[in-house]
């Protein structure tokens, strides 16, 4: 429905995707929190280690609650860093309102940088 409303705002289909292509970064980008060095680094470690969390966000997109759901038990420990962090554009406006979203917490063992982004809405399918 989306992309047909936009069409009809634009007068062609051709002009939506190069539009589509730029604001996906963005959006991307509104999903995401850095949330810095987690991780004490570690040499011998090459691959990113990942887990997916559910998160329980309120207005603007504080993170009220942390929930573990799989992946990397050594980032258990690091979720509470979440707990309390913000999540721009959670939110259109400031009703009371919670949402929970699931995401996914992963660190680089090099540097021990970790970032937290959130599943698009769409995509979740299931709790496990």
């Amino acid at each position: 429905d989306t992309r047909g409303h936009l069409e009809r705002l634009l007068g062609s289909a051709q002009k939506v995707q190069p539009l589509v292509e730029k604001a996906t970064p963005q959006l991307a980008g509104i999903r995401s929190v850095n949330l810095g060095k987690l991780l004490l680094p570690a040499s011998d470690k090459k691959q990113p280690v990942a887990a997916d969390f559910f998160v329980l966000l309120s207005p603007p997109g504080k993170v009220e609650s942390v929930r573990y759901v799989s992946g990397s038990e050594d980032l258990k420990n690091v979720a509470a860093a979440l707990k309390g962090s913000e999540l721009a554009g959670a939110f259109p406006d400031n009703n009371p309102t919670k949402l929970i979203r699931r995401g996914t917490l992963s660190c680089s063992p090099a540097s021990g940088d970790c970032t937290f982004v959130m599943a698009e809405a769409d995509s979740v399918t299931s709790v496990d």
